[in-house]
C-alpha cells in the first residue's frame, strides 16, 4: 500500500496508475473543502506566512491558469479542494468497485467503523485492533510570530525540542504553539469559500451519490 494525497490532484496520476496497477484498490477520505484550506492556512503560517486567510485566497484565486505546467510538490492552495474534477479521471479509468471513498467527518464522527469498512474493502482483517488514542498531524500555530521567524532564521527548520527529553519537548510545544480550536473562520470567508467550491461540491455530491449539503453551510 501506498498514501498520497498528490494523487488526487496531480493531473497524470489517475492514467499512471492504472497504467500500471490496473487492479490497484483506490481509498479517498474527503473532507469538507472550506475546512480543509482553512487548515492548509492556519499550517502556512509556520512558515512565516503574514497574509490574513482572505487575502490569501483572492491571491490564490488569481494565480495564472498555467499553474500545473511542469512537476509542482504542490498545487496552488484552492486546486486540492476540486474533488470532483480530480474524481473523474479515477472514475474514468477504474472500475467502481475498486474505489472507496469515504468523508473526514464520517472518520471523525466513527472511526472504527470507517475503518472496519476499510479493512473489508481491502479483503484484510476487519476486526484488527487499532489504537485511536493518540492524534497524529494535529494544526498548531505558533504562539509568538516574531519569535517563530527569528528562530526560523537562526535555525531554519530544525526543531528546538530535538535536543530535550521527551516530557520536557512536549511542554514546551505546548507553550510554544497554539492549537487549531483557538482560530475560526468568519461567516463571510466561510462564505467566499463556499461560493467558490460551490458547483465543484455539487458535481462531487452527484459523483459519490453522498449528500454534500453540510459543506454548502
Amino acid at each position: 500500500g501506498e498514501a498520497s494525497v498528490m494523487y488526487l490532484w496531480f493531473p497524470s496520476a489517475a492514467a499512471a496508475i492504472h497504467r500500471t496497477l490496473p487492479r490497484a484498490k483506490l481509498i479517498f477520505l474527503l473532507r469538507d473543502p472550506t475546512e480543509r484550506l482553512y487548515t492548509l492556512y492556519l499550517r502556512s503560517l509556520r512558515t512565516g506566512h503574514r497574509a490574513t486567510f482572505r487575502d490569501w485566497v483572492l491571491q490564490a484565486m488569481q494565480t495564472k491558469p498555467d499553474r500545473r505546467q511542469g512537476m509542482q510538490r504542490h498545487p496552488i492552495p484552492l486546486d486540492c479542494g476540486l474533488y470532483a474534477t480530480h474524481l473523474q479521471r479515477f472514475l474514468e479509468v477504474f472500475p467502481r468497485e475498486q474505489i472507496r471513498i469515504h468523508l473526514y467527518e464520517a472518520y471523525r464522527a466513527d472511526a472504527r467503523a470507517v475503518l472496519r469498512d476499510i479493512f473489508g474493502f481491502l479483503g484484510v482483517n476487519a476486526d484488527h485492533p487499532i489504537d485511536l488514542t493518540r492524534r497524529f498531524n494535529e494544526t498548531v500555530v505558533p504562539r509568538f510570530p516574531v519569535l517563530h521567524r527569528l528562530r526560523q532564521r537562526i535555525l531554519g527548520e530544525t526543531p528546538l525540542t530535538g535536543w530535550l527529553p521527551a516530557p520536557m519537548g512536549q511542554t514546551l510545544r505546548k507553550f510554544y504553539n497554539r492549537g487549531k480550536v483557538r482560530f475560526a473562520l468568519t461567516p463571510d470567508d466561510r462564505r467566499m469559500v463556499i461560493d467558490y467550491y460551490r458547483d465543484e461540491i455539487v458535481r462531487a455530491q452527484e459523483l459519490i451519490g453522498r449528500d454534500l449539503s453540510a459543506w454548502l453551510r
